[in-house]
């Protein structure tokens, strides 16, 4: 499986988050992810972006502190 952020890095100095969920789909309708795969990288997507919103998202480490 490849990672949707080779097609949207996170770290870029423009990040889409529309762009980013897109290519989630889009490997999920072209069966190159599976469905648990496809959510596993939603719930992790959102859970970074809660953290980010709380401050506690580190950036450089890509963690949760």
């Amino acid at each position: 499986m490849k990672n949707p952020e080779e097609l949207v890095p996170m770290d870029g100095p423009i990040f889409n988050m529309t762009d980013y969920l897109a290519a989630i789909l889009d490997r999920y309708k072209a069966d190159a992810i599976t469905r648990n795969q496809a959510v596993t990288l939603l719930l992790d997507f959102m859970a970074d972006m809660a953290a980010a919103e709380e401050g506690r998202f580190g950036g450089d480490e890509d963690e949760i502190h």
